[in-house]
């Protein structure tokens, strides 16, 4: 296993927050909490940002096989940490694989049922945690989507086309942007994660994304779930267990009832 490790302290000693590899993630012991950035690039790349609340924590949401950089605040006092890294391993053969986008930690896991199979690093858009609700070159959807498409020479080197805007998405466009238009053509595809880069889209590494397309069992009508912005995960759950629902009058009734209007059931 790779581990490399570096500390800045600025103040007492006492309170030094301690990181470290801790089976598929990076244990951080936080005396008295602290605010944590975490990065896959020292120069500015995609940034993920939380609170510990309580004195450790276990941040399981790492890609394998990449450095990753932390930056922590406590009581006025700094440190840096990194690089840590998972080891590498191939993506294993499923049989019935889905892929879960977490916008807020950049990261895509492919899982079978429940379990977690791999996880990769991903790029979005200058506006990252934005639910995309029109055409705007910046911000990236949430929801239940199926893959509609693979690409094997594309623009972006390889890709993965998702099928927005799909029936909740036009929903949530005629009740809140009927004027604009709604956009499309989002995909997973290579070229890079050193910053938010994409029109919207999610990037990932050649070599990953390549890796992906080994996979013949992820393919045409694979399911992709994304959240982390203004969706959450648990909200994707509840508007699966809902089954069918007119979307658009769902979102009358949220939107007269001053919610926020997703068209999700909850």
């Amino acid at each position: 296993m790779r581990l490399l490790f570096f500390c800045l302290l600025l103040g007492s000693a006492w309170a030094q927050p301690k990181l470290r590899i801790n089976g598929e993630g990076v244990e951080i012991e936080c005396p008295g909490g602290c605010q944590v950035w975490r990065s896959t690039s020292l120069q500015g790349g995609p940034t993920s940002q939380w609170t510990v609340k309580g004195n450790r924590y276990q941040d399981n949401q790492l890609a394998h096989g990449l450095d990753y950089y932390y930056w922590l605040s406590s009581g006025g006092r700094q440190w840096k940490a990194g690089p840590l890294r998972l080891d590498w391993r191939p993506l294993p053969v499923s049989r019935h694989p889905w892929l879960r986008i977490d916008k807020s930690r950049y990261l895509l896991s492919v899982l079978e049922g429940e379990k977690v199979l791999k996880n990769y690093a991903l790029a979005l858009g200058r506006r990252p945690l934005r639910r995309k609700l029109e055409f705007d070159q910046a911000s990236t959807p949430e929801g239940r989507y199926r893959i509609i498409g693979l690409q094997p020479e594309a623009t972006y080197y390889k890709a993965l086309d998702i099928d927005y805007p799909n029936e909740t998405d036009q929903a949530r466009h005629t009740l809140l942007a009927p004027h604009s238009e709604i956009g499309g053509e989002i995909q997973i595809h290579g070229m890079g994660i050193t910053s938010n880069w994409t029109w919207g889209c999610m990037a990932m590494r050649d070599q990953d994304i390549d890796e992906i397309f080994r996979h013949s069992e992820i393919g045409v009508g694979t399911r992709v779930w994304i959240y982390g912005g203004e969706v959450s995960l648990a909200e994707l759950q509840a508007d699966e267990r809902a089954g069918e629902v007119d979307r658009l009058a769902l979102g009358r009734r949220q939107k007269r009832a001053g919610q926020p209007v997703t068209c999700l059931s909850r």
